[in-house]
């Protein structure tokens, strides 16, 4: 644990304690960052591409209502124009999601291990727990990967049963045969992902991506008793970058699985549209590099669906749409010149013992994370208060020259300061983010 000293300064959302920032000149400040990732194909999804992934579990189901239009053809339709990149994993509508995908103009998450029906091939938590025969599996596998091996609207594959546990050798064999086998069908070599549970830490989640590329567990932050403290989004993408950089395979991704399916408690329905904000940003910030909201299907009892709905939809327009931000995030440059000191309120906020997790103990964060990256010829900051109270903060080590603030939710906030610094106030658990450019320019 960091010395409360050392709360004021958060590079990319890490504490470091001693850091000096040196004055710089408004060039350098300002100097073009070349942009990892040019290479790759515009039009396919990160991480073989470069479109932001932003999907919906059970993305287009009967039941669905949104701006007056109801039904699986309006869920697609809402989908589309509402900046998400993907559909899907699609559960029993897995067999047409392709097809569905592709009427839209979007990519696919297909699932291989279950059947038409949406049933899985094997249930590892029956009693006595499923066998299986390696060979069969693996030409099941086969078939059914090759079967639409040449669609290219796939852009992940998704193995089913999810939550395989590490400790059980059986259930190992089978993720071990499925892995290996959608690789060995599949001529574009896809990412490989499946979804593992809300408690599990880094230590849990390493073994798992020994054969997987997508590194992402349930971030369900009221679902987990978290919905005070929703810093626990910031644990979570922890676990999973920490699990990812130590992977035996390279190039695994972590990305956010946000929730939508509780009915929030009486009273507090109000709140919805800033916990997903946070949330996503938030998830960001730590790490994120795709985003998949669990989920879509409407439930008995939820009236809330169409409120996160419209909230998970700002926020896609916002990182696919033409602002662009999730390319930001993606392929970002990260700089380490501007401090960020917590001038009113709380400078750290506890984190309850997390959900199933067994750490005996609450955890100190510091109440402000921010990201701080050049794409380009742009410099972008965003920063997220994770606090349940107004706070404060002070942004300093900008260049001692006339320096234009614009703010990249309200295009209508812009100010110039030549400084080097600038003071902002947040609302709890509120996001902000500014685009900053010399003067003149």
């Amino acid at each position: 644990m960091k010395s409360s000293s050392c709360i004021s300064v958060i590079l990319m959302a890490g504490l470091v304690c001693g850091l000096s920032v040196k004055p710089v000149r408004g060039e350098g400040f300002f100097a073009f960052s070349q942009i990892r990732g040019e290479s790759l194909p515009a039009d396919q999804i990160y991480p073989k591409g470069r479109i932001f992934p932003f999907s919906f579990f059970s993305a287009a189901l009967e039941g669905f209502s949104h701006g007056g239009e109801s039904g699986y053809q309006a869920a697609l339709k809402a989908y589309k124009a509402d900046g998400f990149t993907m559909i899907g994993p699609q559960y029993a509508l897995n067999h047409r999601a392709p097809r569905d995908a592709a009427s839209i103009g979007l990519k696919a998450i297909y699932a291989i291990g279950s059947d038409e029906q949406g049933n899985n091939w094997f249930s590892f938590t029956s009693d006595p727990p499923s066998t299986f025969d390696p060979e069969e599996v693996a030409q099941r596998v086969t078939a059914a990967v090759k079967a639409v091996s040449d669609d290219s609207t796939i852009a992940w594959w998704y193995l089913e049963p999810e939550e395989l546990r590490s400790w059980k050798p059986n259930e190992m064999l089978y993720l071990e045969t499925v892995s290996n086998a959608i690789r060995n069908a599949d001529p574009l070599k896809r990412p490989i992902w499946m979804y593992e549970q809300n408690h599990r830490d880094a230590k849990g989640l390493l073994p798992l991506l020994k054969y997987l590329d997508v590194c992402g567990k349930g971030a369900y932050v009221n679902y987990a008793h978290q919905r005070e403290s929703r810093i626990w989004v910031r644990w979570t993408l922890e676990q999973e970058v920490k699990a990812s950089r130590e992977a035996e395979r390279r190039g695994v991704i972590p990305i956010l699985v946000p929730e939508m399916f509780e009915q929030p408690p009486a009273g507090t329905e109000f709140l919805v549209p800033t916990w997903v904000r946070h949330d996503v940003y938030l998830g960001l910030v730590f790490g994120a590099k795709g985003i998949v909201v669990y989920s879509m299907a409407p439930r008995q009892g939820f009236s809330a669906h169409e409120d996160y709905y419209t909230a998970y939809a700002k926020a896609a327009r916002e990182i696919t749409g033409e602002q662009g931000f999730g390319q930001v995030f993606l392929f970002g440059e990260t700089r380490d010149d501007l401090r960020i000191e917590v001038t009113g309120g709380p400078r750290t906020i506890m984190q309850a013992d997390t959900f199933g997790a067994g750490l005996g103990r609450s955890l100190e964060y510091p109440s402000i994370a921010f990201y701080n990256a050049a794409y380009g010829k742009d410099r972008y900051l965003f920063v997220v208060n994770s606090a349940n109270e107004a706070v404060k903060i002070r942004v300093s080590g900008l260049p001692p020259v006339r320096v234009v603030i614009q703010d990249l939710f309200d295009k209508s906030n812009q100010t110039i300061v030549e400084s080097g610094q600038f003071d902002s106030s947040f609302k709890p658990l509120e996001v902000k983010g500014w685009l900053f450019a010399p003067a003149g320019q």
